[in-house]
């Protein structure tokens, strides 16, 4: 994807340059450019309910029985949350500072807005009342989780679409581990396989991505110029600045503190899954290596590692929270579209939310940022420009994934020294996760 971005920003800075408001360059970008780039975007939105819904239950469904909930789970929980908790806000915090998207002028992201309908969007979020916290919270249960899942697509959304999705999908979760073992295998099934039926669609989306990828950037940086070099840089940096306080002292801390281990010696122990995890972007690619490296280097039980590792495919996001929370705020601001206190916190909460529900598959970041831009006003076809460096995102959002799952087992694994929750390692297998984004 990277070189198919280099190649489509080139041909378009050429054109920006040599032929400014040509009109059959416009006609060009506007019948034949940007329809093939919007393909690989639609091949992703597309499923993003199967995606969302199939990826959250089985992530706690994975926890197989209310004893392991009880102990394991909760304190498995307890520990992403905590950490996600810490580094969305050091992203958030991160953004502010740097603000990567401030190289766009006042033309463009008019432009911009006019294009793809920014303020049709905002004049509809902005005309809806905020009922009240009680309200609000109730709100979250869905009377109608049909309405709520065709909603929570779409600019009519009225902000509780996508939490309804995933209150409705824990809802199922639980009433599956409360059934007849025999019965709900069947479902267990079903999800399972509905996740790896949207699994393989997006990866028919990802072959044909580098193509389509040329295209997006082409028609991009046809229209903005090297303003949208200058501020993709800048939005690259800031991800990687919150990449380093995640490594740098997050990861550090919680090693240190509740591991019991020296952090350099853990790094030193784990470089190869990292760099493997950083060189291919695939955490499928790297989970025999993390687990060879789990028990081998660090000493932990196979079972909690094998138990940790599959979970983690699903329930152990904190690479993709950052990358939402960083991108989302950005396109706000490359847009246009103005963000309060408020709503940053609830973007805060939402991502924070989304290190246990984003699908773990390649592309599974894009429809849940798509659907965050539309509860905020922004078009969901802002993303491209996010797309168009994912490859380089991607292997930042893996080895935070991958390195989170290894603290994640060595913590456990002490935490729950001499315990009776086992997973048998014949009942496990290789997370489906490709990717992180």
């Amino acid at each position: 994807m990277l070189a198919g971005f280099i190649v489509g920003a080139l041909g378009g800075l050429s054109v920006n340059l040599l032929l400014p408001h040509d009109a059959r360059v416009a006609w060009l970008l506007d019948q034949v450019i940007e329809p093939v780039g919007e393909v690989f975007l639609r091949l992703v939105f597309m499923i993003i309910i199967p995606l969302i819904v199939s990826a959250f239950i089985l992530g706690v469904t994975g926890l197989k029985t209310w004893d392991r909930v009880r102990s394991m789970g909760i304190r498995y929980v307890l520990f992403v949350l905590g950490m996600t908790v810490v580094l969305v806000g050091a992203a958030e915090l991160t953004e502010a500072v740097v603000h990567p998207g401030r190289g766009i002028t006042a033309e463009q992201r008019a432009e911009l807005s006019a294009r793809y309908g920014v303020e049709a969007a905002k004049d509809e979020i902005e005309a809806k009342e905020f009922p009240g916290l009680g309200k609000a919270l109730v709100g979250l249960i869905p009377d109608n989780p049909i309405g709520h899942l065709s909603r929570a697509l779409t600019v009519h959304d009225n902000g509780l679409g996508l939490p309804a999705v995933l209150i409705f999908s824990l809802f199922v979760a639980i009433a599956i581990l409360m059934g007849p073992p025999a019965e709900m295998e069947l479902l267990t099934r079903f999800f399972a396989g509905l996740f790896a039926l949207s699994m393989n669609i997006v990866t028919i989306a990802l072959k044909i991505a580098p193509f389509c990828i040329v295209f997006i950037a082409f028609g991009f940086t046809a229209r903005l110029g090297l303003d949208l070099i200058s501020s993709l840089s800048l939005y690259v940096a800031t991800f990687f600045l919150a990449w380093l306080v995640a490594f740098g002292v997050v990861f550090p801390f919680v090693i240190w503190r509740f591991g019991g281990r020296s952090p350099l010696d853990f790094y030193r122990k784990i470089r190869e899954p990292f760099w493997f995890a950083f060189v291919t972007s695939s955490s499928s690619a790297t989970f025999p290596i993390s687990l060879r490296t789990a028990k081998e280097q660090l000493g932990i039980p196979e079972s909690k590692v094998r138990f940790v590792l599959t979970l983690g495919a699903v329930a152990n996001q904190i690479g993709s929270s950052i990358f939402i929370a960083i991108s989302m705020l950005f396109l706000a601001d490359v847009f246009g579209v103005r963000i309060s206190g408020v709503q940053e916190l609830e973007i805060y909460a939402l991502c924070v939310a989304f290190a246990f529900a984003t699908p773990g598959v390649p592309g599974g970041n894009l429809p849940l940022l798509a659907t965050l831009c539309l509860m905020f006003g922004i078009p969901a076809p802002a993303v491209a420009l996010v797309v168009s460096v994912d490859r380089l995102m991607d292997m930042g959002v893996t080895t935070i994934n991958v390195v989170g799952d290894l603290v994640l087992a060595t913590v456990l694994a002490k935490a729950d020294r001499g315990g009776a929750d086992e997973v048998s390692p014949s009942n496990v297998t290789a997370p489906a996760r490709a990717s992180s984004s």
